[in-house]
């Protein structure tokens, strides 16, 4: 497994990786008419362009296994110097269940640790079971934290928690 971080020249790797991810983990959770307008790698590399020229501390990976462009990463400490987020881990179905999640999570933490965070944190919609079987796995616990968003249709996320220093 090889992370590298996103640049300019990636972006629209990034995008594509976004979308056809996203049309995975959330098929049957959010409406397909809304992953397969809204998550296109168009859209996607779109929306990631407008929002790299404002970035601030965010940190992008792309991750490959055997030179195969499998999955992305995102993370970035929070307002709250001692909370770091980690905004996004996704695979591609083909490499999902090999520990690649995992390996993912451990190197992501670290970084944050690195960056002086104690504690992290990470958002997941309220019916995506599968990945809050793994956030708990890990460790993560959800807390209050709660928001209402509309994602093709009204969803809840939940926020979890972790001690990581």
């Amino acid at each position: 497994m090889e992370l590298r971080p996103l640049d300019e020249t990636l972006l629209e790797e990034y995008g594509r990786l976004h979308a056809l991810s996203w049309r995975s983990v959330y098929r049957g959770i959010l409406p397909d008419d809304f992953l397969e307008q809204e998550y296109t790698p168009e859209k996607r590399t779109a929306a990631l362009r407008k929002s790299w020229e404002n970035r601030s501390n965010e940190q992008f990976y792309i991750v490959y296994v055997d030179g195969v462009p499998a999955g992305m990463l995102a993370f970035c400490p929070t307002e709250d110097a001692n909370v770091g987020d980690v905004k996004g881990l996704y695979l591609l179905p083909p490499f999902q269940g090999q520990g690649f999640g995992r390996a993912l999570m451990d190197w992501a933490l670290e970084k944050l640790k690195a960056l002086g965070c104690r504690e992290a944190i990470l958002w997941v919609l309220e019916e995506n079971q599968p990945a809050r079987a793994f956030y708990a796995h890990y460790g993560f616990l959800p807390d209050e934290g709660r928001q209402e968003l509309t994602l093709g249709k009204p969803v809840t996320i939940v926020r979890y928690r972790k001690q990581i220093a």
